[in-house]
């Protein structure tokens, strides 16, 4: 399954709703493409709640993957961070 984010920024502002989207998408999913590849704009709420996605896909045995925009790639960097 593949779902798309189609927000530009996902922030404090967005990720509720976002989140929940995606929750709801993994729920149904046993494996999930999350595409945040439109996404310009990305804070700790965004890798937050990314963070959330991939433990609960573990927990459910999902496999969950990511396409990251460069943007977002530049900010896990940033932070010396990494998706597994």
């Amino acid at each position: 399954m593949k779902y798309s984010v189609s927000v530009e920024a996902l922030n404090l502002k967005t990720v509720k709703a976002v989140h929940e989207e995606v929750m709801l998408n993994l729920a149904l999913a046993k494996d999930i493409h999350i595409d945040l590849s439109r996404v310009d704009a990305i804070d700790t709420a965004g890798i937050a709640s990314m963070l959330c996605w991939i433990k609960y896909a573990r927990e459910k045995n999902i496999v969950c993957d990511f396409e990251l925009s460069d943007a977002i790639q530049s900010v896990l960097s940033s932070y010396q961070f990494s998706l597994p």
